[in-house]
């Protein structure tokens, strides 16, 4: 009889390998030399307002949480951002930032929110962001055509196929949103199927995850989520980017920031080490950067991110708690 408890532990094994072997490849094609040089000129001073403007990450992000899960539950706006900030802690050290979402949703469940429900809210939350990534890594890119920070795209270019992609996942998300419910109302009229449980709480959780609510409310989420998940970490990007003497500008900053961002999520590294550090290597150079410049500022940037989330929890965790009173 096979023991499956290894196999998380291999799991593990293979990932820090795989993260250990992206990096050891990069500081070898990049000359480690140079890349130790970059990383000791950095100043202090920047990281620590790099990671200042990511802490406010947090209580925008934590509001859109508020706005799409309030209707459901009776926690104040205060009660959420302690939960989501302690939350957050969780991401460090889990593939794909599931160990946040765990964690508020066993302790939403304990507020009698229905699972289905909860489940359904933390995949909008997830399909909003990614839409908001593809928005602003879109408006970067037109903004950089426009203003000649970039050529005009051959077909044969993979920044060409890079937006070719985002474009259709866009708008695959945007049919979604919009002929989901229907689809959903479709399937539940069928007499057969409506009987399956199964059948009942997919869609149940499918249909929690396509309520947008009011057009205000979708505008003000919208926002919330370009400002918390993409303009602040490009500006921390960015702060990173001019101590390292980087003058690129903020929306190539912006495109190179987003596509590590939307990489790191594949869960083949430790929680993205080395993958997302590749990528921002090699999106400096599909932009016409430098990229070893991108490989160190990739590295300094996750860190200070890295840190930030651990100051939030810590932050979450010393709010006092209106539930013990």
């Amino acid at each position: 009889m096979r023991n499956f408890s290894s196999y998380p532990k291999l799991v593990k094994l293979l990932k820090g390998f795989i993260s250990l072997s992206f990096l050891a490849i990069l500081i070898w094609i990049l000359e480690w030399e140079e890349v130790i040089i970059a990383l000791s000129e950095f100043t202090t001073l920047s990281i620590l307002f790099a990671i200042l403007v990511l802490l406010i990450e947090f209580p925008v992000l934590g509001y859109r949480w508020h706005l799409l899960i309030r209707e459901h539950c009776s926690f104040n706006l205060y009660r959420q951002l302690r939960l989501y900030f302690v939350a957050n802690f969780f991401n460090t050290f889990t593939p794909a930032q599931i160990g946040g979402d765990t964690v508020r949703f066993f302790g939403l469940l304990r507020n009698e929110v229905p699972a289905i429900t909860l489940i359904g809210r933390l995949l909008h939350e997830r399909m909003i962001g990614l839409m908001g990534f593809f928005i602003f890594f879109l408006g970067c890119f037109l903004y950089a055509l426009a203003a000649d920070l970039i050529a005009i795209l051959s077909p044969s270019s993979p920044l060409f196929l890079v937006v070719i992609a985002i474009l259709i996942a866009l708008l695959g998300a945007l049919v979604a949103a919009f002929w989901g419910p229907a689809l959903i109302n479709l399937v539940r009229s069928f007499k057969r199927l409506g009987t399956q449980k199964w059948l009942i709480k997919v869609l149940e959780t499918l249909d929690a995850m396509l309520r947008f609510g009011s057009a205000n409310n979708v505008i003000l989420v919208f926002f919330l989520s370009i400002v918390g998940g993409s303009v602040i970490w490009s500006l921390a990007v960015t702060i990173i980017a001019r101590d390292a003497g980087v003058e690129a500008s903020f929306a190539l900053l912006g495109m190179a920031a987003t596509l590590s961002d939307l990489v790191r999520i594949i869960p083949i590294t430790i929680q993205g080490l080395g993958l997302r550090e590749a990528t921002f290597s090699y999106s400096f150079y599909l932009l016409g950067l430098d990229p070893k410049q991108g490989f160190v500022i990739g590295l300094v940037s996750y860190l200070a991110g890295s840190a930030a989330i651990i100051l939030i929890g810590v932050i979450g965790y010393l709010m006092p708690d209106p539930a013990s009173n």
